[in-house]
């Protein structure tokens, strides 16, 4: 996830980064779209037709339109992005959802989540498999919000630190066979500070 600049301390900007494979996969998904809506326009033509048969020319034509459907399909699933804007004062959280670039889709109160959890999820566009890890606020009655998302174990966990030691909230990381808990008060500290800070967890033991 990339971080994005924001003008308060109070306030978290992120946006799933497009690699640099974005272009040549462009080429490599939309050429052949391209060349099959083409050859659409060939097989419409009267002449073309004419010489094979309309029945076969129609079939043609809906093979054709199958298959740049299922590439489209795939290439828009490929390329979804997603984002979030978190601001503290206002007490809101505006995931974001879109084709190469995600955009804010709903605006929710920051007081209906309770906890972060990072999880794993595999994507399947036919043959190919991609393993992405994510990053979800989880609210009351399972309710949950994407707003990370990386191949990177890495940037999720510290994009998952950062949004935890902002908002005050605990971390749960279930990407092991164990999930282990992440304390609020130890996010962001060195190994060094985090048996300090959990002495203070267990001084100060949350309410309720």
């Amino acid at each position: 996830m990339k971080q994005i600049e924001t003008c308060s301390p109070n306030r978290l900007r992120y946006r799933e980064a497009n690699g640099a494979f974005v272009l040549l996969s462009l080429a490599l998904w939309i050429f052949p779209v391209v060349g099959a809506w083409g050859m659409t326009a060939f097989m419409l033509s009267g002449h073309y037709a004419q010489e094979v048969g309309g029945s076969v020319a129609g079939i043609v034509v809906l093979v054709e339109l199958a298959l740049s459907g299922l590439f489209l399909y795939w290439f828009f699933r490929m390329h979804t992005r997603v984002g979030v804007a978190i601001d503290r004062d206002a007490g809101t959280v505006e995931p974001g959802y879109g084709f190469l670039y995600p955009f804010m889709t709903d605006c929710v109160a920051l007081s209906e989540f309770h906890r972060l959890c990072i999880g794993i999820q595999e994507y399947h566009y036919g043959r190919i498999v991609e393993v992405k890890y994510h990053l979800t606020l989880e609210g009351v009655g399972g309710r949950e919000v994407l707003i990370g998302r990386s191949s990177e174990y890495g940037s999720v966990r510290v994009m998952a630190e950062e949004v935890g030691k902002l908002l005050g909230m605990d971390v749960l990381d279930a990407t092991a066979d164990q999930p282990v808990l992440l304390a609020a008060a130890v996010l962001g500290k060195s190994l060094r500070e985090q048996p300090r800070a959990d002495k203070v967890l267990r001084r100060n033991p949350p309410a309720g």
